[in-house]
């Protein structure tokens, strides 16, 4: 890790006020190292900026980066190179368009004077605001982002894209060989680490001159690759509609590896998928999505990392956009939220690696219009456990079995079957034969180490409620898997005629909406290409805590692995800390409830780290960090004072990379 460009970057005095803009433009090549602070604000993004070269770009706290509606701004950061984004909770890294900047207070800027909607009205407001649909060709000067105005709109930049070199499947693809892009042979059914693929809403034309076309491709080898860290990132009207198909996710992770840092990510009002991750490695922990037009987490070709601590409000990106190549009738998955999580295993579904992974404490606020809160494709084998659901949408467990790109699904070529995989222990490991399983350094002990106990398939120690019909799962109407309900009652706890809990799973039902407030009067949106026509209410208001109760305390806990939190509580909040609040998106536009009653989270003292090196400071908050040998007796190292920045155990002059490390603050 490039620890010079990661740590130790000066918070921002003042940001809530304006000041005057300097203007820097952000190359489209970079293939050297970069720093920005926020004494460069605002950045503009000139079109697709591509990091190559093994070369990093680094953004500190409080960098504002823009988009203007006459560019293309995005970033791709390709195999070898990184990203470092060292956000802060009083300062994040905020990357949006100029539309979204018109709405701050003390923003001056300039518009086309276009109507680009087609509306009449070249400049639409808000509460006496400009809306800016006409677009933003300048800006002048920058106010204060934590009181900006929520748009309906989306495609007014294009997103972030990350390509590493960590372990993917991807041997075929609607129903045709895949070639990997550097040798042009087809990837491999029996992983060997030579797979790889060009990541989806890229093309060749958008590489700077010089670059080859492989400069687009993801997927390799190591599964401890280092693309960088990501801290406070704020992520607002991102993704772009590039064909039929052929659609930017806010944050698009190919082959990443778990050298990889990703913390506190937030996207707002994204076309297509929030989260998107292709195979790889790469742990995520807080992270918040609102408001996206396909999936909210959606994951595929052999993911086998963590997620932890997340926030995710179903909703829709209605709108039009400028550079929109699409964007006529918004459908659920383009435009309208389709699954909460959506999980494909492997391309083709008997290759190694399939997606094996752990998701812990996420609160998930779906639609009664919705349709999966999890869709299992391909294989795919998660661990959901200490999950809080609220309005699950059709189906708790949508068994979809393929994912419409060629696949045969469950149970191919002599591989698990959609219902033995929810009682088949993680303990056990591809075989030799049609399981196609790989040697020496991609055998299956060494590619599955994410889940360590329990069974392939899981939603444990769970709340799920269920708006749309108040359902108790006395007869399991609303748990789906494709027609045999009784199966689902039995492996999530209770059986038919029961509800839906257990001493073994923990699951509880709910009558009501556990969390502190949930008021879904907002925006509302008519889908008319069903029949009947669908009815889409946005969130309005929400304090994601939830409420005290007894149900609420879990019985069994995430383990202290050097990435997990081992906290005693459902969903992604315990009942006094929104993590949430002051640096998204959804906080600085006013959606959140309760604000100002925040204080530290007496669930999660600790930050505990192995290949996870940084950890965020408050200015004068002292910490103390421990080291172990062996991830369980843990022995005073140094103390620290905070000032702000994201800081790092490995600038310690006793660092020992050999060593697990863990963090509390006194």
């Amino acid at each position: 890790m490039k620890f010079a460009t990661k740590l130790l970057l000066s918070a921002v005095a003042g940001l809530g006020l304006a000041y005057n803009a300097a203007a820097t433009d952000i190359p489209t090549d970079i293939d050297t190292d970069t720093v920005y602070t926020a004494a460069d604000n605002p950045l503009f993004l000139k079109g697709p900026t591509f990091v190559n070269s093994g070369a990093s770009l680094t953004f500190g706290p409080g960098c504002i980066v823009i988009t203007l509606t006459q560019d293309d701004g995005g970033i791709v950061v390709t195999r070898g190179s990184q990203l470092f984004v060292n956000g802060t909770e009083a300062a994040p890294v905020i990357m949006t368009s100029g539309a979204d900047v018109a709405t701050w207070p003390g923003s001056v800027v300039t518009t086309t004077g276009a109507d680009l909607n087609n509306d009449g009205d070249t400049l639409d407001t808000v509460g006496g605001v400009v809306e800016a649909t006409a677009g933003v060709s300048a800006v002048t000067s920058l106010g204060t982002p934590t009181s900006g105005t929520l748009r309906q709109r989306h495609q007014e930049w294009r997103n972030i894209t990350i390509l590493g070199n960590g372990v993917i499947s991807a041997s075929e693809f609607d129903g045709l060989a895949v070639n990997d892009p550097d040798d042009l042979l087809p990837n491999p059914t029996v992983v060997d680490g030579t797979a790889s693929k060009n990541m989806e809403g890229l093309e060749t034309t958008d590489l700077p001159a010089g670059l080859p076309d492989s400069d687009i491709a993801y997927g390799g080898g190591d599964d401890d690759d280092d693309s960088g860290s990501i801290s406070f990132l704020s992520m607002r009207y991102t993704g772009r509609v590039l064909g039929e198909g052929n659609e930017l996710n806010g944050l698009s992770l190919g082959g990443i590896g778990r050298g990889t840092d990703i913390s506190h990510v937030d996207i707002m009002n994204n076309v297509d998928d929030g989260i998107e991750i292709w195979g790889g490695t790469v742990n995520i922990k807080y992270f918040s999505v609102w408001n996206v037009g396909d999936d909210s987490f959606d994951v595929d070709q052999g993911w086998r990392g963590k997620a932890q601590f997340g926030l995710i409000v179903q909703g829709f990106a209605d709108g039009e956009s400028a550079l929109a190549v699409e964007d006529a009738e918004k459908v659920q998955g383009s435009g309208v939220g389709d699954n909460i999580f959506e999980t494909d295993g492997a391309e083709q579904a008997d290759v190694q690696p399939r997606t094996t992974a752990v998701i812990y404490n996420v609160t998930a606020i779906g639609m009664t219009n919705g349709d999966g809160a999890t869709t299992w494709r391909d294989n795919a084998r998660v661990q959901y456990r200490n999950m809080l659901f609220c309005d699950i949408g059709e189906e708790l467990v949508r068994f979809d079995n393929v994912d419409g790109d060629g696949g045969t699904g469950y149970a191919t070529g002599g591989t698990h079957s959609w219902v033995s995989i929810w009682s088949t222990p993680a303990s056990t490991l591809p075989t030799a034969g049609a399981d196609n399983p790989g040697a020496g350094s991609f055998a299956p002990a060494v590619l599955y180490t994410t889940q360590v106990d329990g069974n392939l398939a899981e939603i444990t120690d769970s709340l799920i409620f269920d708006g749309t019909t108040g359902a108790t799962g006395a007869s399991g109407g609303d748990l789906g898997d494709g027609g045999d309900n009784a199966f689902l009652l039995g492996v999530l706890g209770g059986a038919t005629g029961a509800p839906l809990s257990s001493v073994a799973t923990n699951n509880v039902y709910t009558s009501t909406c556990p969390i502190q407030v949930y008021d879904r009067s907002g925006a509302t949106f008519e889908d008319t290409d069903f029949t009947p026509s669908k009815i889409y209410t946005l969130v309005s208001s929400l304090d994601p805590r939830p409420t005290a109760s007894a149900a609420y305390a879990s019985v069994f806990t995430a383990p202290a692995d050097g990435f997990f939190a081992p906290a005693r509580f459902r969903g992604g909040f315990s009942p006094d800390n929104n993590w949430a609040e002051g640096w998204t998106a959804a906080s600085q536009f006013g959606l959140f409830a309760n604000t100002g009653n925040n204080p530290a989270d007496p669930a999660i003292g600790s930050i505990t780290l192995a290949a996870k090196l940084n950890f965020p400071t408050t200015d004068g908050v002292f910490y103390t960090v421990y080291e172990s040998a062996d991830g369980v007796a843990f022995t005073p190292m140094a103390t620290i004072e905070g000032d702000g920045t994201t800081m790092s155990v490995a600038d310690l002059d006793d660092f020992d990379a050999s060593k697990l490390y863990k963090v509390e603050a006194q």
